[in-house]
């Protein structure tokens, strides 16, 4: 059964763990802002990074639309 893959989400290409600690404000203003844009907070760490940093081919810009936008 080799070859046969998993339903789910496809992979994002390579990724590394990293632990950041932050003010709980900063904390809470990143989780609202991510769930704003309807992405986790992982991956808007990730965009922002990557815009700051001209790279913006190595994030997936993938965008959820609320409900209310999508009809």
């Amino acid at each position: 059964m080799a070859g046969l893959r998993k339903p789910g989400r496809p992979s994002k290409g390579p990724r590394e763990a990293f632990l950041a600690r932050m003010h709980p404000e900063l904390k809470a203003a990143l989780q609202k802002a991510a769930q704003d844009r309807g992405i986790t907070a992982n991956d808007l760490i990730a965009v922002l990074i990557a815009e700051h940093t001209g790279r913006t081919h190595l994030v997936d810009y993938q965008e959820v639309l609320p409900l209310q936008k999508t009809a």
